[in-house]
C-alpha cells in the first residue's frame, strides 16, 4: 500500500522530450529495480497490532467530501478512483475495498495494518495519505494521486543512467525513512 515517490521537478525534461519507439535501454533498469525490490521481501511487526479500527478510520461521508470519480484502476480486491477533494481542490486517489470478510480474518488484519502504517508516514517520497473511511461494508483510503506511474513513463523513451540513479536514490530515501521508523517494505515494484 505505502508507494514511493519522485519528485516532478527531477524529471522536467524527461516529460517533455520526444518519444522513442525502441526502448533499449530498460532491460537494466528493469534488473536494477527486480534486484531492488527482491531484497525486499521481508516482514515486520505489525503497527497497527493494538489498534482498534475506530483508531485509524476518519468521521463523516466521503461521498460527501470528493467530488467527479473516476475509476482508473481494478485490482483483485479494489477499485481505485481519481477524484477532486471538494474541501481543497486537489486531486486524490480513492482506493476501495469492497466485500470484506469478518473483522477477525487475516486480510482485514493485514489492510488495517497497511493503514494504519500510511498514516504513520510523512515524507516526500512516500505518497500521502489523506484518511481511511468506513462505507457501506467497504473501506475507502484517500491518498495523493499521482499523474505518471514509472512504467508509463518508461514506455516514452528509454530512461538516462543519470535518470535512473534519481529514480533509485529517491525510493531508497523513502525506504531510508521507513526503515528509520523499524518498517520494511514487503512489495517494491516500480509502476
Amino acid at each position: 500500500m505505502c508507494c514511493f515517490k519522485a519528485k516532478q521537478e527531477d524529471f522536467a525534461e524527461y516529460l517533455t522530450e520526444p518519444l522513442h519507439d525502441e526502448l533499449t535501454e530498460t532491460d537494466s533498469f528493469d534488473s536494477l529495480i527486480t534486484s531492488v525490490s527482491g531484497m525486499s521481501c521481508l516482514t515486520t511487526t505489525p503497527v497497527g497490532a493494538n489498534l482498534s479500527p475506530f483508531d485509524i478510520f476518519s468521521d463523516g461521508d466521503p461521498k460527501t467530501m470528493f467530488e467527479n470519480l473516476q475509476q482508473i484502476s481494478k485490482g483483485s480486491s479494489c477499485l481505485v478512483y481519481k477524484a477532486r477533494d471538494g474541501k481543497t481542490n486537489e486531486t486524490v486517489a480513492i482506493k476501495v475495498v469492497s466485500e470484506l470478510p469478518s473483522m477477525h480474518h487475516s486480510s482485514n488484519h493485514r489492510l488495517l495494518n497497511e493503514i494504519a502504517i500510511l498514516s504513520s508516514c510523512t515524507h516526500e517520497n512516500i505518497v500521502k495519505f489523506y484518511g481511511s473511511w468506513i462505507v457501506d461494508f467497504s473501506i475507502w483510503i484517500v491518498m495523493e494521486h499521482m499523474d505518471d506511474k514509472l512504467s508509463s513513463l518508461r514506455k516514452r523513451r528509454p530512461f538516462k543512467e543519470s535518470e535512473i540513479a534519481t529514480i533509485i536514490r529517491q525510493i531508497l530515501k523513502g525506504l531510508e525513512y521507513m526503515h528509520d521508523k523499524h518498517l520494511i517494505h514487503r512489495d517494491i515494484k516500480y509502476e
